[in-house]
């Protein structure tokens, strides 16, 4: 039975997360701030943990550069509320295994934090990230891009994603890409 640790300070989005990850039989422990998270990382063995950006202290990118100077290929996964290309793009350099928006369902997030853990092993060795560029999906379709982007990633390819063509424009000035999925349909 894998192992959770939750860093968000609001309670609601922690007893929420904490619910779902226990209904689908992890062990969850949940903790509020930087360094609540800190302290407890380094005391106990997680197998994943789900990481907030805006945190009471340090910032969650702070949590995660501390984390990466002492387990480079531990998974962390950002969950945040605040998230833009820029941010997106800074805690992928940092180290996340995974960026998600907040505004994903829990479903879905549950999914993706069972594939990732699935594949923890060929993480700890490094077979899960390829050593390609990111495959960048754009669709104005959350479903389409969570499905392509599960399926991907599945496959140890890092993804970005974009819901738009002004989105997906900006990721590609500011990354190197592989291939760029598009729907050819979407506003704007």
């Amino acid at each position: 039975m894998a192992k959770i640790l939750i860093v968000d300070d609001e309670v609601q989005i922690r007893e929420l997360l904490r619910k779902v990850f226990v209904a689908e039989g992890y062990r969850v422990t949940t903790v509020p701030s930087a360094d609540q998270a800190l302290g407890i990382i380094f005391q106990e063995s997680f197998d994943l943990i789900i990481l907030d950006i805006e945190l009471a202290g340090a910032s969650g990118l702070d949590v995660l550069k501390e984390i990466r100077k002492h387990n480079a290929k531990f998974p962390v996964v950002i969950y945040s509320g605040c998230m833009t290309p820029e941010v997106e793009k800074e805690a992928m350099a940092a180290g996340a295994t995974e960026v998600l928006k907040k505004d994903i369902g829990v479903s879905l997030l549950a999914k993706q934090i069972g594939q990732i853990i699935h594949a923890r092993d060929r993480i700890a060795d490094g077979l899960y990230l390829r050593k390609e560029p990111p495959i960048l999906i754009v669709d104005d379709s959350e479903n389409g891009r969570c499905l392509l982007k599960g399926f991907f990633m599945g496959k140890g390819y890092k993804v970005l994603e974009a819901q738009n063509g002004s989105e997906a424009l900006d990721l590609a000035r500011d990354n190197k890409i592989a291939v760029g999925l598009l729907d050819i349909e979407m506003p704007g």
